[in-house]
């Protein structure tokens, strides 16, 4: 069954793609996956993006400036490839700024209610919240338990590093160390693990480094 905030209009999604496809270039992590013109970044932990903390704090950030919705837009699974074809609508939710969380937990967690495996709090491997207004965006990665802050204004970027609403990392190698800690704990981590996050500090090492 659908929820009337959920996104079913192919046109509404195509100005949501629209507005999300540039801040990325063609690449996949570990390499740097953001263009050029988006490169003031915070380092978050995935989890964090689910918080109360961090809504309440979004919803504070959209009202002063004057920005009535928000999105989630869901990357993986993809909406036209998989999420439509089950349920007529897409992965993708158009948030009221009015919203209390426990009605946005509901949507993101509740809803297909045909199939709560299919929920957006559970099967969303990658996605992007931000406005359709904005310039802000929050990319999160659930398999990496990865989440970055994006922005073409350094000065936005530098009001969520200084808020402390939750904990962000200006710095990707102290972001990784605590990644890890929270993935493997004192086992051993694999290679292939090593390699990636190293080659994902090489690639992102730049960033933070211009924020105040």
């Amino acid at each position: 069954m659908k929820n009337s905030y959920f996104i079913d209009s192919e046109n509404i999604l195509s100005q949501c793609e629209f507005h999300i496809d540039r801040i990325f270039n063609k690449k996949s992590l570990p390499e740097n996956i953001f263009n050029k013109d988006y490169n003031n970044l915070l380092f978050f932990v995935f989890d964090d993006i689910f918080s109360e903390e961090f809504f309440e704090y979004y919803n504070r950030y959209l009202n002063k400036n004057s920005f009535d919705e928000f999105i989630f837009y869901t990357l993986k699974p993809h909406p036209k490839n998989y999420f439509f074809k089950h349920y007529d609508f897409y992965n993708a939710i158009k948030f009221p700024c009015g919203l209390n969380y426990e009605h946005y937990n509901a949507l993101l967690s509740n809803f297909p209610s045909e199939n709560i495996a299919d929920s957006l709090k559970l099967n969303s491997n990658e996605f992007i919240i931000t406005s359709i207004s904005d310039n802000l965006y929050f990319y999160c990665n659930r398999d990496l338990e990865l989440g970055i802050v994006i922005s073409n204004d350094i000065e936005k970027i530098d009001e969520i590093s200084k808020d402390g609403i939750f904990n962000t990392y200006e710095d990707i190698k102290d972001y990784t160390e605590e990644i890890l800690m929270l993935k493997f704990g004192e086992r051993v981590i694999p290679a292939e693990s090593i390699e990636f996050y190293s080659h994902l500090i090489n690639n992102f090492l730049e960033f933070g480094d211009s924020i105040g």
